[in-house]
């Protein structure tokens, strides 16, 4: 191991945020310039935020202070910390519980208004990383976009689920997208399709995460409006538009339905019991 002292596997104590590139130091500087935005006016060399109890395994130790890790709690293979944010105690690895329904979508509902941000998972940022890399004016002097995306301020659509269940749920929409049980919605209308419906069900395509928060009402985070609800039915008739809906294995064109939290999925077998609906 380069330039590393042999280190058993680290817990975080901090959230830790995880970027897909060493390079990540050279975008934090000046006024914001440097930062690397796409055309959609995104930075996407954030891959996830470490929550505090997962663990990770440094594996190599790189200029600038930067580590290369492992970590089981998300899969990219090429991944990135500050030394900084290594841990000077001993922690233990913490389980994670699954939150109730009730408790996940008022987490939910409490995040709405919080701007998006690709790879982002912890809504209210990253404080240290400002202090790291401090910018060349008044961090509050500079475009709101900016700040943000300096103090990794934000999360994306499967990082506002991943917030709310505590790192429970995948990490992203490629796992999400096979996660627990599928629901039958194959060549189903919109009426179909909401009537079988519960709360934290997942509407979703690689690429992208809707979350049922009840009948009438649905949350997701995008780049253009962050953290917002939608009417269920406006959504769902949206969707329609340019996906259909399949049971498993969505394409660039479809979506499937998710049941994943045991809550709704022990509801939906007493349903299925008295109306003969099936689940995947």
């Amino acid at each position: 191991m380069r330039g590393l002292k042999k280190i058993m596997l680290s817990i975080a104590t901090d959230p830790i945020p995880v970027f897909n590139t060493p390079e990540f130091p050279n975008y934090f500087k000046e006024k914001g310039e440097f930062i690397p935005l796409d055309n959609q006016g995104l930075m996407r060399c954030l891959e996830t935020i470490l929550l505090p109890g997962m663990s990770f395994d440094p594996r190599e130790a790189l200029p600038k202070n930067i580590l290369k890790i492992k970590t089981p709690n998300y899969s990219g293979k090429e991944l990135y910390i500050h030394g900084e944010f290594l841990p000077n105690s001993s922690s233990k690895k913490q389980l994670i519980n699954l939150p109730s329904v009730d408790k996940i979508c008022k987490t939910l509902k409490k995040l709405i208004g919080t701007p998006y941000l690709w790879g982002g998972n912890y809504p209210e940022g990253i404080a240290k990383i400002s202090k790291i890399y401090p910018p060349n004016a008044n961090l509050s002097s500079l475009d709101p976009k900016i700040q943000n995306i300096w103090q990794l301020k934000g999360v994306d659509c499967s990082g506002l689920l991943y917030y709310a269940t505590g790192g429970y749920t995948p990490r992203n929409t490629a796992d999400l997208v096979k996660y627990k049980k599928g629901l039958k919605i194959k060549n189903l209308k919109k009426e179909g399709i909401l009537s079988l419906l519960q709360p934290l069900d997942l509407i979703t395509w690689k690429g992208h995460v809707i979350i049922v928060i009840d009948k009438e009402t649905c949350i997701e985070s995008t780049p253009e409006k962050g953290v917002n609800s939608r009417r269920l039915f406006e959504r769902i008739e949206e969707v329609l538009k340019t996906r259909k809906p399949v049971n498993k294995n969505p394409s660039d064109k479809s979506f499937v339905i998710r049941r994943w939290h045991s809550e709704s999925f022990y509801a939906s077998v007493i349903r299925c019991a008295q109306q003969s609906c099936c689940i995947l």
